[in-house]
């Protein structure tokens, strides 16, 4: 990256009054930007990478932002990135960083270095930057804030836009890396106290490294290392470490040919190089930049210098998919991810946030998980080429990343045929919804089809003269598709065997229904066999530690339901004792909500592919954000439970009312000192239980699970300790 903050391009920065951009408008890296808003020092929370879930304060630096592009009368659209191909080395390097830096902070925090630990936690690269994404995006939609999701690289889609729609937006912003893309002027900095922007220019960056040509500044960019491509390893030697980068990229080239590839190939045989394949990563990265591929002010997606392109642009920027999955992408009715799966035929599977030394997270990831997978994959694959309806896809683990596992996809079912029974109308839904007031998306969907003759109803053939069109008529279908497709519904529509222990477990919630998702995730990981009290992370600091062997193992079970509940806090850095140990178990939740997360937006995504619904409408952004799975949770709730129930032991009788209220009075102020409601929370975290035991006794008296026993056992234990 060419930064601000370097020797070299420090004196390269300019810097003009916010007053200059009043009125107008301003497209924007929205990764970039929300990385320095959640890395700004003074708001930074460190413990992330020890709870995982978003930022406490993440909602309100996000609109705090939002009123100063507001006060200063600039009108902000950000740009996300699309698909991402070829980074799986770099997530790999990247997730290995942040295990290595997570590892010896977790050290320091066994070894009652608490101050250290905080400060090593926050020096851990991000490795869940989609999660706090997609919450910018439902946030910038909330706030009335304008986005768009690009084909692959924001940086390309910001280029086309200053270079074809300086009529809408008059500047970009982001980082230096932007100036590859033959953009004059990109502003790289916001400071809004000293009412300043700094921005860089291109000619001038050129003209400071020895009048380079264009393409020249484009080849030295590259080898001095960014985002699309490493560092030449040569650039790395100790005479060279004193310098930037980029100069040494520039005399190197001066000498060597001139150009980047010149380099490249003087120094092939090196043994780094080599095994790097260097030299075709560079030539990747130069063809991306030269031919990238945008979406178009009128919907197109184009291939940038098109009739100077070359034959084989898909073997650097992938199989190209239908223009309409693009849209759909750019209004975030589908996240990249799923997309990126498909048409790099591969599923990159990073160590999670504790580590990943978890066998049984290990077997989650690459057994457990595959038919799930397959049927996403396979759902969308179907409204695609048929070269995708039959190309097979690697699953690469950080555990075993030299041996990946093929999933096939040759003898995938065509699930259209029985989804196509699902085209209910707005007036049967809207009927439903009086009777089921207050349900959200999966409550209603469930309930709703309790009732075997509204369940009759919804077996609906596709009306071509009348699609669906109503925003509920394509939410409601999408998540009853989705719900067959989990196998909680069957083909006439009925409620299956665990189709009924969910309605159970919905249903006990008594109209709670912001604990309908974290329910349904919980009759997943039952379906699964791995919400349970065994001890899945045995290296692992912070399980229950009081009272019997007995009362530890029923903590466990109690507290794991609890991470998928969400603490209430201050929105500031998180205040309050640690677990790797439910951090662990937090994992294995947040692997199975985004499997489930992918499902829900294919579903969504291949209802209108095949044309089940009206496709010129204005809802497409509401849609995506309205659709189950979106945000994940952290492990604060877990932590919570687990710490008052563990406590409760240190009294002489933990299940009289006095001992239950002074330690819930004592952990509000000493453990957990910035929590909204402690006490609130706590009784919110037990109706959960509640809920999920009550789903999952309704599973085991229809012989779906065998541990019926154990959560008897534990709700029986638990009983007098709320």
């Amino acid at each position: 990256m060419i930064s601000t903050h370097d020797d070299w391009a420090a004196t390269l920065a300019e810097h003009s009054k916010l007053e200059e951009l009043s009125g107008c408008s301003v497209a924007i890296d929205a990764a970039d930007h929300l990385h320095r808003l959640l890395n700004d020092p003074q708001w930074k929370e460190p413990l992330l990478p020890a709870l995982g879930g978003l930022p406490f304060s993440m909602k309100r630096l996000v609109l705090d932002d939002l009123q100063r592009w507001k006060n200063h009368n600039i009108q902000p659209l950000f740009v996300f990135n699309g698909l991402d191909i070829g980074k799986r080395e770099k997530l790999f390097r990247t997730s290995d960083d942040a295990s290595r830096v997570t590892a010896e902070a977790w050290d320091l925090y066994n070894q009652s270095e608490a101050e250290r630990a905080v400060t090593t936690f926050g020096e851990a690269p991000s490795t869940r930057n989609d999660d706090y994404l997609r919450n910018f995006q439902s946030l910038l939609n909330e706030a009335g804030a304008e986005f768009i999701v690009a084909p692959y690289t924001a940086w390309a889609q910001l280029a086309y836009l200053e270079r074809n729609a300086k009529h809408l937006w008059q500047a970009v912003a982001g980082p230096s890396e932007l100036l590859f893309f033959d953009i004059d002027r990109v502003i790289t900095a916001w400071d809004w106290e000293r009412g300043e922007f700094t921005w860089m220019g291109r000619r001038q960056c050129m003209s400071d490294l020895g009048n380079l040509a264009p393409e020249q500044f484009v080849d030295a960019c590259l080898l001095a290392g960014s985002e699309l491509l490493p560092p030449l390893p040569l650039l790395e030697t100790t005479p060279r470490r004193n310098k930037p980068k980029i100069r040494s990229a520039v005399e190197m080239m001066m000498s060597l040919g001139r150009t980047g590839m010149s380099v490249c190939q003087n120094y092939q045989d090196d043994p780094k190089l080599r095994s790097m394949n260097y030299t075709d990563k560079f030539m990747r990265a130069k063809m991306s930049i030269q031919h990238h591929i945008v979406l178009t002010l009128d919907g197109k997606i184009e291939v940038f210098n098109n009739d100077q392109a070359p034959g084989d642009v898909h073997e650097f920027m992938s199989q190209r998919l239908p223009d309409e999955i693009y849209f759909y992408l750019s209004r975030g009715i589908i996240g990249s991810k799923v997309l990126t799966m498909r048409t790099s035929a591969e599923i990159v599977e990073i160590a999670p946030l504790d580590g990943g030394e978890s066998q049984e997270y290990r077997e989650l990831v690459r057994d457990q998980l595959v038919p799930l997978r397959n049927t996403t994959i396979g759902l969308l694959s179907s409204s695609l080429h048929r070269f995708y309806q039959h190309k097979d896809v690697s699953l690469y683990t950080w555990f075993d990343r030299n041996n990946p596992k093929t999933i096939s996809m040759r003898e995938a079912p065509d699930f259209r045929p029985i989804l196509s029974n699902w085209n209910v109308k707005a007036a049967l839904i809207q009927e439903k919804v009086k009777q089921l007031e207050g349900a959200e998306t999966i409550g209603f969907a469930i309930q709703s089809l309790k009732d075997p003759e509204f369940a009759a109803k919804t077996v609906t053939k596709k009306d071509t003269s009348k699609l669906l069109s109503a925003s509920d008529e394509l939410l409601y279908n999408s998540v009853w598709r989705f719900l067959q497709l989990r196998e909680f519904i069957d083909a006439k529509h009925n409620l299956t065997p665990w189709g009924e222990a969910l309605n159970a477990a919905i249903t006990a919630l008594g109209g709670r229904s912001e604990l309908e998702e974290a329910v349904f995730i919980a009759m997943e990981l039952t379906r699964l066999n791995i919400l349970t009290s065994k001890n899945m992370f045995p290296s692992y600091g912070g399980p229950p530690i009081r009272g019997t062997d007995a009362d530890k193992r029923n903590n466990l079970l109690v507290s794991r339901v609890a991470c998928l509940g969400k603490l209430r806090h201050r929105p500031i850095g998180f205040t309050g004792p640690l677990s790797r140990h439910l951090l662990g178990y937090h994992s294995v939740i947040s692997s199975v909500r985004n499997c489930l997360r992918d499902l829900a937006e294919v579903s969504l995504t291949t209802l209108l592919l095949n044309g089940d619904a009206e496709r010129d409408r204005s809802d497409y952004t509401d849609l995506g954000i309205k659709l189950p799975f979106l945000l994940p949770n952290d492990c604060a709730m877990g932590i919570a439970v687990k710490s008052y129930l563990d406590e409760l032991h240190i009294q002489p009788d933990p299940t009289t009312p006095e001992a239950k209220a002074s330690t819930k009075t004592r952990a509000a102020r000493d453990w957990f000192p910035e929590s909204l409601d402690l006490s609130g929370d706590l009784d919110i975290a037990f109706k959960l239980w509640d809920a999920v035991y009550t789903g999952v006794k309704k599973a085991s008296e229809a012989g779906l699970v065998r541990d019926g026993a154990t959560w008897d056992e534990v709700n029986k234990w638990l009983a007098p300790r709320r």
